[in-house]
């Protein structure tokens, strides 16, 4: 501890309240050299979490926007279906196996579908999966 200032950011490795307990013990006992090791290992995850986490990022905006496209799908669909089941009499009903059946126009079904498909979209992107490819980082760090 020089007191030396660095121009450039950097990242600190005494955020949090372990590190910090970590370091006061490696102070009393003068034992840098396993605190330097754990700080690197915690260093490498953190360089491995980061990239993953911002890629989720990425992957859920671009999923919110084709989220958002087949909203708008599904409204305008439902309105066509809806003024053309208003207008027109059908003896018949479609569907098919992924938003069932009963519908009164093929306007209709493509509007569930694309509601259908919205949902799943927001879900494959926010979904458990996701979330625990980062916590395996983080467990590795903190099982030390």
């Amino acid at each position: 501890m020089k007191g030396n200032q660095v121009a450039k950011p950097r990242l600190c490795d005494l955020y949090s309240p372990r590190m910090r307990q970590l370091y006061k013990n490696a102070c009393k006992t003068q034992d840098l050299t396993s605190f330097l090791s754990f700080a690197l290992q915690r260093r490498q995850i953190y360089l491995r979490t980061v990239p993953e986490m911002n890629r989720m990022l990425a992957a859920a905006k671009h999923a919110l926007g084709q989220a958002q496209t087949l909203g708008l799908a599904a409204v305008t669909f439902s309105a066509a279906g809806n003024l053309n089941a208003t207008n027109f009499y059908y003896d018949h009903t479609v569907g098919n196996s992924t938003v069932g059946h009963g519908f009164q126009n093929e306007q209709l079904l493509q509007a569930a579908m694309a509601d259908h498909s919205m949902q799943q979209i927001g879900a494959a992107a926010t979904g458990p999966a996701a979330v625990a490819r980062v916590g395996v980082f983080g467990e590795d760090v903190e099982a030390g």
